[in-house]
């Protein structure tokens, strides 16, 4: 004699339902979370049609909704997968700007001082102002950066893009020397000196 659990006939559309939740570890090309979805959500809709318990649209209407909430948790997961950091990709894209301007300006400035001739040229007071003058306010910048990083260190915040754009700005404040030497015909130790007189002057000025 059968038992009344072995004569229940599975519906048709039981099939159906089971083939959409297994659909998700095969649309997603494995993956432990996406196989415990797929698996557990065909498993609850043939256990629910089999249980033979309420009406047949009740029953198909429950295993609608366990479809339902499998997808809609596998569709989470996808979103916190592949979604985007907007803090992080602007970041990035800023520092390229910034890298792809230092090399534009790098790349100018050699070209303009491969074409100085080797003439010797006297420097006046006001050429000394001027070459001091290009170069702090290039100083400026670094200064600012390297404060920047030091508030974010403090803060316990991500330093990495902005120690990126400092080292460019070091990289171009570098070639920014060279060219000021191979343009006024100066050696680095005349460069320094201009520096340093320049510095004394700002702060003598300043105090």
């Amino acid at each position: 004699m059968e038992s009344a659990e072995n004569s229940i006939e599975i519906p048709w559309w039981t099939w159906a339902f089971v083939g959409i939740c297994v659909a998700i570890p095969v649309i997603s090309l494995g993956g432990a979370i996406p196989g415990a979805l797929g698996c557990g959500g065909a498993g609850a809709c043939y256990g629910i049609a089999r249980a033979g318990k309420g009406t047949p649209s009740g029953r198909a209407w429950h295993c609608f909704l366990v479809c339902a909430v499998c997808w809609g948790a596998f569709g989470g997961l996808v979103w916190m997968v592949r979604g985007e950091k907007p803090d992080y990709a602007a970041n990035r894209a800023r520092a390229e700007e910034i890298r792809e301007s230092m090399r534009e300006e790098g790349r100018e400035m050699k070209e303009r001082a491969s074409t100085i001739q080797d003439e010797p040229k006297e420097l006046t007071r006001h050429d000394k102002r001027e070459i001091y003058a290009k170069l702090a306010s290039f100083r400026a910048k670094i200064t600012r950066m390297e404060g920047e990083i030091n508030e974010r260190r403090r803060e316990g915040k991500s330093t990495k893009v902005h120690e990126e754009q400092l080292a460019h700005l070091e990289s171009m404040y570098e070639s920014k020397l060279e060219f000021a030497m191979r343009w006024n015909k100066i050696s680095r130790e005349e460069l320094d000196a201009i520096i340093r007189e320049g510095d004394a002057l700002f702060w003598a000025y300043n105090e």
